[in-house]
């Protein structure tokens, strides 16, 4: 499920046993949208994705909440 994690900072499991660090696929099936909606959200400031150091999006479990 979550192939490449190293290109993504390091989340811990917090004390709920909530992965803390979602790639946009996971969070987007996480939510019920599609990856373009995402995308569409952070472009538009609805729902700002976090960055890696080369750029890529992801997602926090805190963002779900």
């Amino acid at each position: 499920m979550f192939e490449n994690v190293d290109m993504y900072p390091r989340g811990e499991i917090n004390m709920n046993k909530h992965i803390t660090n979602y790639k946009p696929k996971d969070f987007a099936e996480l939510l019920g949208v599609s990856v373009k909606t995402l995308q569409r959200w952070d472009r538009e400031d609805i729902l700002k994705a976090k960055r890696t150091p080369t750029d890529r999006r992801y997602y926090t479990y805190d963002q779900y909440l």
